[in-house]
């Protein structure tokens, strides 16, 4: 951007301290089913990326089909974009299985698995399905991920159930 003046401004993204506000509710003590704070990509009002935030959220007790991952790569999805440009409003995307929010397919390891999960233990690097998955942790059925091969590194692992799912479903 240049201002009238002929000054140029140029976008970019630094880390900042929290403030006292969000310092205290990320040491919170936790009441009833809550577990360790997170934080998730969201945006305070659509339209323009310079309002997406980093913001502290508190995941539910898992269920016990339910497994924990703390994420190391998101794929970021057309659907994403549109969404935080306000080009699809959350009615849109209500009745989707990642519903309203920011991301829906990642890659990471599991940190914690509900009662009657057998297949996945913590550590398991995986892939998957999950609501809001610009997080550092999300919780998804244990049914919506798979494990990553061996020879595969994250970062493309984290691209790859979308693009799987729409292909399968095209055949």
């Amino acid at each position: 951007v240049i201002d009238p003046d002929g000054a140029r401004f140029v976008p970019r993204v630094r880390e900042v301290a929290l403030s006292a506000e969000a310092a205290a509710d990320a040491t919170a003590p936790l009441t009833g089913a809550e577990t360790a704070p997170c934080r998730q990509l969201r945006f305070s009002m659509p339209g323009q990326l310079r309002n997406l935030q980093w913001m502290t959220c508190r995941l539910p007790a898992l269920a016990d089909h339910e497994v924990r991952v703390a994420v190391a790569y998101t794929g970021l999805n057309f659907r994403d974009v549109m969404y935080a440009l306000g080009m699809l409003s959350d009615e849109a995307l209500e009745s989707g299985f990642s519903g309203p929010g920011l991301g829906l397919e990642f890659a990471g390891r599991v940190l914690e698995v509900g009662q009657k999960v057998t297949r996945w233990t913590p550590g398991d690097a995986v892939m998957g399905f999950a609501p809001s998955s610009f997080s550092t942790q999300v919780c998804t059925l244990e049914t919506a991920i798979t494990a990553i091969p061996a020879a595969m590194e994250m970062a493309s692992a984290a691209s790859i159930p979308t693009v799987f799912f729409t292909a399968w479903y095209a055949l």
